[in-house]
C-alpha cells in the first residue's frame, strides 16, 4: 500500500452525458442515481456489475433517520454528465468540473469538484494533518501507525494515516456549508488542491478542483448540505449512528490504556481516584444536590501489567484498589488492600 499516491484525474475518463437512467462513458454507459433522503441528505451511486462486481460495504448506513420530505437543496446530473447541487433559491452551491466531473479509470473512480478561493476544507476524520485540510491530499486506510510508518514520522512527523479511516470532508463556502461522505470501505483518497507541480501551477492550466474517489469498489457518497457546520455534522451522526454516553467505568479503561511508569505513578493515580470516588464521600450521593461538583469516578480495578506475567486484576469487588504486582506487594501496606486481596484470592 502506498500511503503518498493518490490518483489523478488526467488518468481517467469522464461522463460525458447522461440520459435518465445512465451516464455516458463513450460506448460504456454507467446506471448512476441519486435518492434524496429527506432534511438535505442525498445518496448518489454508481451500478455496473462488470467493474464493480463485489459490494464490500457491509454495515448500512441510518438512511431512515430523516424526515421523508423533499429537500430544499436539490442535487442533480446534467445532460453533460455534471452533478450540481443547488439550494432553495437556485444557487449553485457545489457544482463538478465541467466535462471532467465523474471519471473511472479501471475499477477505480473519482468525482472531481469546481474549487475557488473561497472555498475552505475540514473534517477527514482521524488525520494529524492541521484543523484545515486544504490544500491537502491524502488516503484513507486503516494502518498500524507503529508498524507502517517509519519511526521518524511516527515521533517528529505526521503519520498519514493513522489507525482509523474516516472518509469525511466538510466544504465551508462562505456561509454554507457541504459534508461529502464517501460509502466505501477501501482505499478512499482525497485532494483538495494540493500542489502537483514544483513551479506552484495548477495542473497543465486545469480549472481549480478538489476531487475525492477510491481505488476499487461501488462508487458511492453521500451529500449533506446545511448552513452550518454544527447542522450538517449533526446529521453525518444520524446518518452513521450517534455515539450513546459512556459509562464511568469506560474512563478508567482509558486511563490505563497504556498501562503506567512504575509504583509511584500508580499510587498517585489510586490516590487521585479515591479522592474522586462517590462511594468514599461518606454515603453522599453523588446526584443529589449538594455532592460536589468535581468530577466524580468511581474506581473498582487499577490493571497493571508488571512485563513479566499476564495483566493482573487489581481489585475487590466494592470499589477497594489492589496493588498487586510483586514490586508493590512487597511494599509496606498500611490501607490493608493487598493483604486483603491475597486472603480474597485476588491476588497472591
Amino acid at each position: 500500500m502506498y500511503f503518498q499516491k493518490i490518483r489523478h484525474p488526467s488518468n481517467f475518463r469522464f461522463a460525458q452525458g447522461y440520459a435518465l437512467p445512465a451516464l455516458n462513458f463513450g460506448n460504456s454507459p454507467i446506471n448512476a442515481a441519486i435518492r434524496d433522503l429527506g432534511e438535505d441528505v442525498f445518496h448518489v451511486e454508481l451500478r455496473d456489475p462488470h467493474r464493480w462486481p463485489l459490494d464490500a460495504r457491509v454495515l448500512p448506513m441510518l438512511e431512515d433517520g430523516f424526515k421523508p420530505h423533499p429537500s430544499s437543496y436539490r442535487l442533480a446530473f446534467s445532460t453533460t454528465g455534471n452533478l450540481s447541487l443547488t439550494d432553495a433559491d437556485g444557487h449553485v452551491q457545489l457544482t463538478g468540473v465541467e466535462g471532467a466531473a465523474i471519471g473511472i479509470c479501471g475499477s477505480a473512480w473519482l468525482i472531481q469538484w469546481s474549487r475557488n478561493a473561497e472555498m475552505r476544507f475540514f473534517g477527514q476524520g482521524e488525520k494529524l494533518t492541521g484543523l484545515e485540510k486544504s490544500g491537502k491530499r491524502t488516503k484513507f486506510w486503516n494502518a498500524d501507525v507503529w508498524a507502517d510508518h517509519a519511526m521518524a514520522t511516527v515521533e517528529h512527523g505526521q503519520a498519514d494515516p493513522q489507525y482509523a479511516a474516516i472518509p469525511y470532508l466538510l466544504v465551508r463556502q462562505g456561509a454554507r456549508w457541504v459534508g461529502i461522505l464517501v460509502d466505501n470501505p477501501g482505499a478512499v483518497f482525497m485532494d483538495t488542491g494540493s500542489n502537483w507541480f514544483f513551479f506552484g501551477k495548477d495542473d497543465q492550466e486545469a480549472p481549480p478542483a478538489f476531487w475525492v474517489g477510491a481505488d476499487q469498489g461501488v462508487p458511492a457518497f453521500y451529500l449533506i448540505a446545511g448552513n452550518s457546520a454544527a447542522s450538517v455534522t449533526e446529521r453525518l451522526q444520524r446518518l452513521v449512528g450517534t455515539t450513546p454516553l459512556p459509562p464511568l467505568w469506560s474512563l478508567g479503561h482509558h486511563q490505563s490504556r497504556w498501562g503506567y511508569a512504575g509504583t509511584r505513578q500508580l499510587q498517585h493515580l489510586d490516590t487521585c481516584f479515591s479522592e474522586r470516588d462517590p462511594s468514599a464521600r461518606n454515603g453522599t450521593n453523588p446526584a443529589s444536590p449538594d455532592a460536589s461538583r468535581a468530577c466524580l469516578l468511581p474506581c473498582y480495578w487499577i490493571i497493571v501489567d508488571d512485563g513479566a506475567t499476564e495483566p493482573a486484576r487489581m481489585g475487590i469487588e466494592g470499589g477497594t484498589r489492589l496493588p498487586c504486582t510483586p514490586a508493590i506487594l512487597s511494599e509496606e501496606d498500611t490501607s490493608g488492600v493487598a493483604t486483603g486481596g491475597v486472603a480474597k484470592g485476588v491476588a497472591h
